[in-house]
């Protein structure tokens, strides 16, 4: 069966032209497009995680441009490329985590969306993270069209024969204004595209539910129906953004489909067009193209807008895209200089502020509950070394988690272990994104800090072997240097939540040694491997013996650079969120002790020394990482406090029975 198909005007699909259209001399009209994307629940500029008012992106600082733009354009629409419901304290709990009744309360970011006139919104592989019920929730109660052509119910034969979860387009009826000054109708047709990849990540949630086809393959099979049905142009809300090769080639595979006349991207949090895609196949930063179709990706969580101009022009029966142009505004264009917003624009962006209010006031109550007191700091300023105070309490949690299963758990003969991401540690998101937790009360907002995504989690059985080859691929991410050199210690713009730490287990990458696999996680050769020193409770780590991993269900499901497991290798374990467990163990430990991190992670040749960028407030706890013997650099351009470190060789390692006893 196929899906409803939305039109948002009165009048029939096959629409009566104007009889202007009929005129012998061309007519003119411009079509301004608007675009946000990885909104991310940023409906504030309000850091829920520190509790404080911040300088940050979101919907209502980038109000006021829409506003403005909106009211000074004749011709436009206003479209979001998905991720919009997912993100933060407050995101979670209007998506009916933790009490599932606050999921029926009107939804702070669709009422805000409403209040800025959007048209139609995608879709992302975040909408997802709540469960199918949030989803067919989202579309049952939404003022406005959400998109998604290729995430259906069940798949046909080909597309045209799925049965769709949600409206695959829309069609939209608009009257343009002409450069003549007279009234033209068109028919704008937009189509929703989410990550294919959405229902292996979302396993848990989705298997047997959803099904998914590739991006390309649903356009190529969508946009001639829009145009059969009376599209005169075609736009695409694709969440998706060249980032991996099999990202790149996607987004450039729908740049190249015939019938596309624009393209909304995002998923990936970057911006385009810009100087770093100069070099892509295809890409004219200048005129802001991909192939000759204009495109955009606005960042994330509102620090840009999308902007696109259709220059249209119609002679006879049809309209025709004459000319194009691509291009980004920063949220905080027409400042004062110095990010704040100037008082006239803020007063424009009370709209936002206004739809917000009730669900801000409910959001404070929520992260300021206590929950329990930590004895030392707790922070992930040295999580890309390998690991941190904040990804060791994490991974207690998870351990204490399995060892505590109503069910039982796995027999005390063998060993647990937890996959714990360096969730918040800085990277694409800014020196301000690390935990740093004081000595003292902890409350509901830390607790979102250390585990800031609603995921599931499972247990795997493993062999050694198995755990070995997971932490080849996080070293994959870790330079690789030669005696009496220098160099940066990550590659170039490797995201932290792939830096996996295995807590439980003593180990350490060399980083003198080739890694085994590539950035994107394809194998890239065979050798020794970068894992050295590999111990369980001072035993060296047999690759034969059996090892449960907890870790979340997105992770266990391959997200990231990291295997795919199937369902066998799981055990049977309740429903369980990352944060739940957290929760539970604060609860049941009371006062958290957690020892300093004194063993280093990364070892490497004589003379080896490493540039490693984090927060300018690690620089009160560098004892920590006293065997790199770290040394301050500068402070960067983008706010990263720059360390020099100097690496071990390969030798004993002190401190290390407290340690990995830890939980």
């Amino acid at each position: 069966m196929r899906g409803e198909r939305f039109s948002d005007s009165a009048r029939p699909l096959s629409h009566a032209r104007d009889t202007t259209r009929d005129r012998q001399q061309p007519v003119q009209a411009d079509l301004t497009i608007l675009c946000t994307t990885d909104l991310h629940m940023h409906l504030l500029s309000y850091d829920y995680l520190a509790d404080r008012a911040a300088d940050i992106p979101s919907l209502a600082r980038l109000a006021p441009l829409i506003r403005r733009l909106r009211s000074g354009t004749v011709n436009s629409v206003l479209l979001d490329c998905g991720d919009f419901l997912q993100g933060g304290p407050m995101g979670e709990l209007f998506g009916g985590v933790g009490d599932p009744r606050d999921a029926y309360e009107p939804h702070p970011m669709l009422a805000a969306m409403q209040a800025l006139g959007y048209d139609a919104v995608a879709l992302g592989n975040h909408e997802f993270d709540f469960g199918l019920p949030m989803v067919e929730r989202l579309l049952r109660d939404s003022p406005f069209p959400v998109l998604s052509c290729n995430l259906v119910r069940h798949r046909g034969g080909n597309p045209m024969r799925d049965q769709t979860l949600a409206q695959p387009y829309a069609l939209l009826d608009r009257r343009l204004t002409a450069s003549d000054g007279s009234a033209q109708d068109i028919r704008i047709g937009v189509l929703g595209l989410a990550p294919p990849e959405t229902v292996q990540w979302e396993r848990a949630r989705l298997e047997g539910r959803i099904e998914a086809r590739a991006m390309d393959e649903a356009a190529r099979a969508w946009v001639p129906e829009l145009r059969a049905r009376g599209a005169d142009i075609v736009i695409v809300l694709a969440h998706a953004g060249p980032a991996t090769p099999a990202e790149t080639r996607t987004v450039l595979n729908l740049a190249a489909t015939p019938g596309i006349d624009a393209l909304c991207l995002g998923h990936v949090h970057g911006v385009f067009p810009a100087p770093q895609f100069a070099n892509l196949p295809g890409a004219d930063i200048g005129r802001g193209t991909l192939g000759g179709t204009p495109a955009v990706m606005a960042g994330y969580g509102g620090s840009h807008l999308g902007t696109i101009t259709l220059n249209l022009r119609r002679q006879g029966a049809g309209w025709e895209v004459a000319g194009r142009s691509a291009w980004l505004i920063p949220a905080d264009e027409g400042s004062d200089g110095t990010g704040a917003p100037q008082p006239e624009r803020a007063a424009r962006g009370c709209t936002v502020q206004r739809s917000a209010a009730s669900a801000h006031a409910r959001t404070l109550d929520h992260i300021r509950t206590a929950i329990g007191v930590t004895s030392m700091p707790v922070d992930s300023f040295f999580a890309s070394l390998g690991d941190s105070t904040a990804q060791r309490l994490v991974g207690a949690a998870l351990r204490h988690w399995m060892r505590h299963l109503k069910s039982g758990g796995p027999p005390k003969v063998v060993p647990v272990l937890a996959s714990v991401p360096a969730f918040r540690a800085g990277g694409n998101a800014g020196p301000d994104s690390y935990t740093d937790i004081p000595t003292g009360a902890l409350h509901m907002r830390h607790l979102h800090d250390l585990y800031p995504f609603p995921n599931l989690l499972t247990a795997l059985r493993l062999t050694g072997a198995e755990v070995l080859d997971w932490l080849e691929r996080t070293a994959s991410h870790y330079a690789r240097i030669a005696p009496d050199t220098e160099a940066a210690l990550l590659a170039e713009d490797v995201p932290p939540w792939t830096l996996d730490a295995m807590i439980g287990l003593d180990y350490a990458f060399d980083l003198s040694r080739p890694p085994r696999y590539r950035l994107d996680g394809t194998p890239c050769g065979v050798g020794a491997g970068r894992v050295v020193r590999a111990r369980i409770n001072g035993r060296p780590l047999d690759p034969e013996a059996v090892v449960i991993v907890v870790t979340s269900a997105h992770r266990a499901a391959g997200g990231g650079v990291f295997r795919h497991w199937p369902v066998a290798r799981q055990l049977p374990c309740p429903p369980t969120l990352g944060r739940e467990a957290l929760i539970d163990y604060v609860a049941a430990t009371g006062r958290i002790v957690i020892p300093p991190v004194h063993a280093p992670r990364l070892i490497g040749p004589t003379g080896a020394r490493l540039l490693f960028d984090t927060a300018p407030a690690a620089a009160r706890h560098l004892c920590h990482i006293a065997p790199y013997r770290p040394e301050v650099v500068t402070t960067t351009p983008d706010g990263y406090l720059r360390l020099r470190l100097h690496l071990p060789s390969d030798r004993p390692r002190e401190g290390l029975g407290s340690l990995q006893n830890f939980a």
